[in-house]
């Protein structure tokens, strides 16, 4: 106990300078691990970002390329919308698919006349269908944002 009174009393504490000093290096220290975390948090942004566009690229992708399987005609026509006919017991499916303000849309048209429509895809800039063959066809699907673009591409044949 004597020790620690003995210290106690002998202590001198921190002077100006020293403080001024720690304070100093501290600062250094804390800027240098804020700017480590913002550079972490835009290198998360811009991931999150691609693959975000990536994911939406390849499900509008999968929705086209699954009617195109099945189809018995594809009929691309009309510029911009083009059209799957699937056939079925029930009977004549289409298929219609639009690229309107950055949405791809499928129109289903039923045997019995009634259509109902859902979105496949967002954020899309460009979706593109050609014949490059007899029953083969390449898709391509681009998604873009701000921060990210994606483009999925594909070639699929009619399976007969």
């Amino acid at each position: 106990m004597s020790r620690i009174r003995r210290f106690l009393r002998n202590a001198e504490g921190l002077t100006l300078v020293e403080t001024m000093i720690v304070i100093a290096v501290s600062s250094i220290v804390l800027a240098a691990i804020a700017a480590a975390m913002a550079a972490g948090a835009r290198s998360w942004q811009s991931t999150s970002s691609a693959a975000a566009m990536s994911r939406q690229a390849d499900a509008a992708l999968a929705s086209i390329i699954s009617k195109i399987r099945i189809a018995c005609k594809v009929d691309l026509s009309t510029p911009g919308s083009p059209e799957v006919v699937v056939v079925r017991t029930a009977g004549e499916y289409k298929y219609s698919f639009t690229l309107t303000e950055g949405n791809i849309i499928m129109q289903i048209t039923n045997p019995d006349a009634t259509t109902s429509s859902s979105v496949i895809g967002s954020d899309v800039t460009l979706m593109e269908i050609t014949e490059v063959g007899t029953d083969s066809y390449e898709i391509t699907v681009r998604c873009e944002d701000s921060e990210a673009s994606k483009t999925a591409s594909t070639r699929v044949t009619i399976r007969q």
